[in-house]
């Protein structure tokens, strides 16, 4: 896996040193302005199947990184999946992000 990290420094944040690095603020950007869906498997989800920050009639968070979920008005690009989460026809109608709740079965049926 070391040899991968160091060979993809576009993905994995590494030092001179080789070592991992953090770059928080710029997952932080790449996930508010180019993230259309979120999976993950560690999302708060209530009874109704909402993320922990659904707001009437919008899809805001992304349960354990609300922040990730908000709309931010500086998006640089408007992709296909984005503008179809788009249900009034108002133009100043924004699109939604989607959440995808991965879970392994509780029981088998």
């Amino acid at each position: 896996m070391e040899e991968y990290i160091r060979a993809r420094p576009d993905i994995f944040f590494t030092g001179a040193d080789g070592s991992m690095r953090s770059n928080r603020a710029f997952c932080q950007l790449a996930g508010q302005y180019a993230v259309d869906m979120f999976i993950g498997s560690t999302l708060q989800v209530d009874g109704y199947a909402n993320s922990s920050t659904v707001t009437r009639g919008r899809l805001s968070g992304f349960g354990g990184a609300p922040n990730m979920g908000h709309d931010p008005h500086g998006r640089r690009h408007a992709t296909p999946a984005w503008l179809n989460m788009i249900t009034e026809p108002d133009p100043m109608q924004r699109g939604k992000k989607l959440v995808v709740q991965m879970a392994k079965p509780s029981r088998q049926v």
